[in-house]
Formats: structure tokens, sequence, C-alpha cells
């Protein structure tokens, strides 16, 4: 039963690394159809298998490597005495994309197959099996370092402490002497005892303590003298308040207002009464009040005589 596939499929499984025989077998179709869409494919994956081998290699515990992959293979091989170049390379990219390039050595029971996966935007490859991580000589995870029976050339003590077996180390406390050396057997201790008993029952942070250690409780009969009271300081006189920057301001004396030369009352003027009586006054006098005369219209009264009297009659009367 022929299972037909289309030729993006047929792409697609050359690319996941299937082989073309592996197609034919699958699906039943001729060898020449699936070799019409596979050779781009196949060209892609050589490509993709060599650009892996130039690209760096990237060991465990690097952050980055300028040592190409294939520079390290054959620098490892052949110090062994194999050819790196009898290694068959071929890739086929994973489903996140990333290319899986694979190196087979050897056939039988001793064929070893180093894989790696290779980032072709990064351009890096890392080891993805232990065959890899031996081919690039990176520790396999959780292995300790090899200790090397080396002896540094460059420090002058190193062949004597090689040549010389080393000695145990001191264990803590091998040097403290022992309790019978640091005390004397005929040593009495009751005045130790005693004074430690008194101690402990005095708090350690009590400042009572340290009260009369430094100095005698009472003065000793020979040192009494008569203290000397220090002279007392006179209290100081509070000092005088701060003068003030700002003068008191005088006051301005008021001033009255300039008198007008109208503010003077005129004197009043003769009502029509005291015009109509001028009239009627007798002969020898020059004018009559009704009432009483005021005294700064006495001097405008003074006697006339009978000639101005009939010079007057023929004018009207003025005022004076």
């Amino acid at each position: 039963m022929v299972n037909a596939l289309t030729p993006r499929e047929i792409q697609a499984r050359i690319r996941s690394g299937s082989s073309v025989d592996d197609v034919v077998a699958e699906t039943g179709m001729s060898t020449e159809r699936i070799e019409a869409f596979a050779g781009p494919v196949l060209a892609e994956r050589e490509h993709i298998a060599s650009a892996a081998q130039s690209a760096t290699i990237r060991r465990r515990g690097e952050a980055g490597s300028h040592h190409r992959l294939r520079e390290i293979i054959a620098e490892r091989l052949s110090s062994r005495g194999i050819d790196s170049d009898a290694i068959e390379w071929d890739a086929w990219r994973q489903n996140d994309l990333k290319w899986r390039v694979v190196g087979r050595l050897g056939e039988g029971d001793d064929a070893r197959t180093a894989e790696f996966i290779f980032d072709p935007k990064g351009r890096f490859s890392v080891a993805h099996n232990g065959d890899a991580r031996w081919l690039i000589g990176e520790e396999p995870p959780g292995a300790a370092p090899e200790e090397e029976n080396t002896v540094d050339f460059s420090d002058e003590l190193a062949l004597v402490r090689a040549t010389h077996e080393t000695q145990p180390d001191d264990q803590p406390g091998d040097d403290v002497p022992s309790s019978a050396l640091m005390h004397d057997s005929n040593e009495d201790t009751s005045q130790l005892d005693r004074l430690y008993d008194m101690l402990s029952g005095i708090s350690e942070d009590s400042v009572r303590i340290y009260t009369g250690i430094m100095s005698p409780a009472e003065p000793l009969p020979d040192d009494q003298t008569t203290p000397v009271e220090p002279p007392r300081r006179q209290p100081r006189s509070p000092p005088p308040p701060p003068r003030s920057l700002h003068r008191p301001r005088s006051p301005v004396p008021r001033m009255s207002p300039p008198r007008s030369p109208w503010s003077t009352p005129a004197p009043p003027f003769p009502s029509r009464a005291r015009r109509s009586a001028a009239r009627r006054c007798p002969p020898g006098t020059r004018s009559c009040s009704v009432g009483p005369t005021p005294s700064s219209l006495a001097p405008c009264l003074r006697p006339v005589g009978r000639e101005q009297v009939a010079r007057d009659k023929g004018r009207p009367p003025q005022l004076i």
C-alpha cells in the first residue's frame, strides 16, 4: 500500500534525521521520487555538520571559549594516535529548531557516537552525551578533579616537604600545661575561695563593686586637713537689653491751617431800616442808628453843618 506524501512532508522527514531508505520503507514510494525532494535537505544537513565543526565549543563551567570543535577533537585524538578525519559527521534538526550534530567513529561494538547540540544563531556547540564530553576533554558532571602528584620546583621548600614525612597536626589544647603544673599542691587556696565567694554574691553589672577600691572609706588621722571651700561665684548681673535699632518717632506737632483773609468777619452790612433811619436823622448829624450804636461806627457819626446837609439833599445817601 502506497502512502503518498507531499514534497513538504518528505523534506520534513529527511530534515528530522530519516534517511531516503527509511522514507521509502515507510511510504512505499519510489526511491527516485524521494531522492528528488530529499537532495536539497541532505545538502543542508551536511552544511550544518561542517558549520558546527568550525564553530566554537563551550565546556561545562565556561562562559565562553575561543577553541573550535574541529581543533579540540584533532588535538585529543592525535595524542592517542587516532586520525580525526576518520569521524563521520551528520546532523539533523530537532523540534526546538536546534541542530544535533553526530560524529561516529569505529564500527561494530567498538563504535563511538558523540552527539553535540549546535546553535546556528549563537555559533557554538555543547556536548550532549558522554562520548562527546570525552572527545573534547570535559569532565563528566559530579566527577572530582584528578589529583596529580607533582612537585613545584619553583618552591624552594617543595623538595624538603616531599622527601620528609609530614608530622600529624597538633591537636587543640596540646600546648596547654596540665592543671598539676599550673597549681602548686602546697598552695593555700582558702583565701582565694573566700574571695570568689564574696564576688559571686555581688552583681557584675552593679557599679557598687568599684566603690572604695581606689580611696579609703574614712580619712586617716594624720591626713585630716581643714577642707577649703572654694570661693563662691558672684551671680552675674543680667546683661543689658539690646538696644533697639529703631528710634522712637517724635510726635509731629499739629499745625493749624492758615487763616484765610476771607475768614475775618466783615462788618455787618447796614440794613434797610438803618438806611431809612439815616434819611430821617436830624440836621447836624451824619447818620443815626435805630438801636444802640456800635463802637465800630462811632467815628463815623460826626456832626455835619447845615451847608453839608443842604448839599446832600440833592443826591442820594451814601454808605460809609
